[in-house]
């Protein structure tokens, strides 16, 4: 809901300028489409690295690469090859010449479909308006997003997302230095003022990061959301470079108003991507029909009446459907997969603390699982036979297992299962004390060890 209306800011900020009205809405120092953009990668912070945080690189690049590219690949087709050549028509009453144009529709697609933007118009469209040879000016911020993305990948690859003193660290180190060139240019020099996009980035990026590494250890409060609220207006408002000053407060602003402002039903689908998108090329047509010389409410209504018709569209039409190929496995990636299945990600258990942990499987139990008695799960497939534990093992293991449960009534055995793949099952402890279980997906063989992702009840 917050990215949602934080993209509707962004809209409205743009419908001025694009409408001609001067630049877009500021307050003091601080232009409401700026803000809403930061925002959007504090969220993005704290999102993403919960993602990678649970997934190995290959799946979660996969994941993010259904989320950005897509949607990005219709709102570039759209603006070509259908929003690009009313316009043509527009004015020049025919299609001639479109195509052959240097920056026609085909070039427009793919030199830009990467993210590198080459070109923003198309043979020159849109013409003859307040904003001229623009079509999708929201996308530049596409590459810096993906960027963060790979960032994240590589922290997670190299172990170092894992040690979050390192990244708190990493953090502290280019915020002073930013810091440092923010107060006192002129003794800094100019080594970062060119690096001003990546810095804003990378630090917003970042705070939403350490958000999501801490937050064990980060008070949940109402008097720190309201002082991040108030922290985060008053940098907005006072000053120029606002982003280093209010980084890790607007990122606390953002989760605390997610967590104390209840969300509707219609609104989790996730339309802000696509309002995001989609909607300045509807402003750009509207403004080739001469709309936007009337008035600036109206163009604006009509502005995200148009974009959030597409978003949803988009959404229900394309992002939803593509993003349940998430789990898509290659054909030839999938023995591979299976041996490797330790570490899928798993549902985390009921009170388990927010860790990862590599935990040995106990010689009793791997022994418990090939051969028969209580602790035997279920087998399905064709696989190697199973071995039978010695008397004496099994004895030991019933034992074991009276002692847990309390009780001394005998175990009654098992009937043989058939030969096949073993469904490896792990004895847990959650926070409560109490034992649990938990059922992993079929192997082909039973591992040395398990890698359980735990979470904790709040």
């Amino acid at each position: 809901m917050i990215r949602l209306l934080l993209a509707a800011t962004v809209v409205i900020s743009h419908s001025r300028t694009i409408a001609g009205h001067g630049d877009g809405i500021s307050i003091g120092h601080g232009e409401i489409a700026k803000f809403a953009v930061d925002a959007f990668f504090v969220i993005s912070g704290f999102l993403i690295t919960g993602s990678r945080l649970g997934l190995p690189t290959g799946r979660y690049l996969w994941n993010r690469i259904l989320r950005i590219f897509p949607a990005f690949w219709a709102a570039l087709l759209g603006t070509a090859f259908l929003a690009a050549p009313i316009a043509w028509y527009h004015d020049h009453n025919s299609l001639g010449g479109l195509f052959t144009d240097a920056h026609g529709p085909v070039q427009y697609v793919l030199r830009n479909c990467l993210l590198d933007i080459g070109f923003w118009d198309v043979a020159g469209t849109p013409a003859h308006v307040p904003f001229p040879a623009v079509w999708d000016g929201s996308i530049w911020t596409l590459r810096w997003e993906v960027a963060c993305y790979l960032g994240i990948a590589a922290l997670g690859a190299v172990g170092l997302l894992a040690r979050r003193g390192v990244v708190l660290g990493i953090f502290g180190v280019m915020w002073a230095a930013y810091a440092f060139h923010d107060v006192a240019p002129s003794v800094a020099g100019g080594a970062f003022a060119h690096q001003q996009t990546v810095t804003r980035f990378a630090l917003l990026f970042l705070s939403g990061t350490l958000m999501c590494l801490f937050q064990d250890k980060i008070p949940f409060s109402d008097a720190l959301g309201a002082l991040a609220l108030v922290e985060v207006a008053v940098a907005y408002v006072a000053l120029d470079h606002a982003y280093i000053w209010a980084g890790p407060p607007l990122a606390y602003a953002c989760l605390w108003v997610a967590t104390r402002v209840p969300m509707p039903k219609l609104l989790r689908n996730d339309f802000s991507y696509g309002l995001y998108i989609f909607t300045m090329p509807v402003q750009q047509l509207l403004a080739v029909f001469g709309l936007a010389k009337g008035s600036l409410t109206v163009y604006t209504v009509l502005s995200l009446s148009g974009g959030l018709a597409l978003a949803a569209l988009s959404w229900f039409g394309l992002e939803k459907r593509v993003l349940k190929l998430k789990n898509f496995t290659p054909g030839f990636l999938k023995d591979k997969g299976a041996a490797a299945g330790a570490h899928r990600r798993l549902r985390r258990p009921p009170g388990m603390r927010a860790s990862t942990m590599v935990i040995p499987m106990p010689e009793e139990i791997r022994s418990a699982m090939t051969g028969s008695g209580r602790a035997e799960p279920s087998r399905r497939g064709a696989s190697r036979p199973a071995q039978a534990p010695a008397p004496a093992q099994a004895e030991s293991g019933r034992s074991r297992s009276r002692r847990r449960s309390g009780s001394d009534r005998p175990v009654p055995p098992a009937p043989p299962p058939p030969p096949g793949r073993v469904d490896e099952t792990m004895l847990l402890l959650p926070a409560s004390g109490v034992e649990e279980t938990m059922r992993l997906p079929p192997q082909p063989s039973v591992d040395d060890t398990v890698r359980l992702r735990r979470g904790r009840q709040r």
